[in-house]
């Protein structure tokens, strides 16, 4: 039941983007001037005021700052053991070529990386298919870091995760496999609030590491010629709220938004 509530999500996750909406919202007005309807004109006036609102007002920070800056990143490791990192956002294609396919969502396997060679830890890399491409997301990563040779410690890898639910379970059952008490988890800040949830409500002992901040520094006006990179950051904002929403309902954490770390 649960997978098949997940891969309903995915169909309607297109449905969940505002860039859709606006797309959409784009095209009828074009189709009521073209056959001019009546209300065409009011159509490209909420047009023109929802684009204006994007251009000046800062809703991408106003929507992922507080998701980014919920969870921090623990400066205490010395009883870590091992470390989770989360596939997601690489593109698998070309990930297996060198120092390609990281994405925008680059910094959980640099992070990793990087942290693992520093404090000798073994790396849990917990993936799954990505929609419909054969390849898998863990190995992806794998593969790209062996690729360059960043790769020193141990290597755990997971391919049959589907979700963040799917992680954490996953993640708990390696974790008792392998005697590790504590791990650090390292996924997008955006991601963190849901991602310590449900890996708290799986009772997978974590501290957290989150990457990959993309809200401004601080709310910015007037972003009339960042157009495409303001309605991507709320895009995946309002993913991410939804998401939270999503994992409460279906009691797979035990709050709304996590208290903040």
């Amino acid at each position: 039941m649960d997978n098949l509530i997940s891969q309903l999500y995915i169909l309607i996750i297109p449905l969940t983007q505002f860039s859709s909406w606006l797309f959409i919202l784009l095209l009828f007005s074009a189709y009521l001037v073209i056959t001019k309807r009546s209300y065409a004109q009011f159509m490209i006036k909420l047009t023109f005021i929802v684009l204006l609102a994007i251009a000046i007002l800062p809703i991408d920070y106003w929507l992922l700052a507080p998701l980014e800056q919920r969870i921090k990143a623990t400066n205490q490791f010395k009883t870590i053991d091992s470390i989770i990192v989360l596939g997601g956002g690489q593109s698998v294609p070309i990930s297996i070529q060198s120092y390609s396919g990281y994405g925008d969502h680059s910094g959980r396997i640099i992070a990793a990386i990087d942290l693992a060679n520093k404090y000798n830890l073994p790396i849990l890399f917990i993936g799954g298919t990505k929609n419909q491409e054969k390849e898998k997301v863990a190995e992806s990563l794998v593969l790209s870091a062996l690729k360059n040779n960043l790769i020193k410690p141990s290597l755990f890898i997971n391919n049959h995760s589907k979700n963040t639910f799917d992680n954490a379970i996953i993640s708990k059952q390696l974790t008792d496999n392998y005697f590790f008490k504590h791990s650090l988890l390292i996924t997008s800040a955006a991601h963190m609030p849901r991602a310590y949830a449900t890996f708290k409500k799986a009772e997978v002992s974590i501290s957290t590491f989150p990457v990959n901040y993309f809200a401004p520094t601080k709310a910015k006006w007037f972003n009339f010629f960042d157009m495409v990179g303001t309605l991507r950051r709320i895009d995946y904002a309002i993913h991410e709220w939804i998401g939270l929403a999503y994992y409460y309902w279906l009691d797979r954490t035990d709050t709304l938004f996590p208290k903040p770390l």
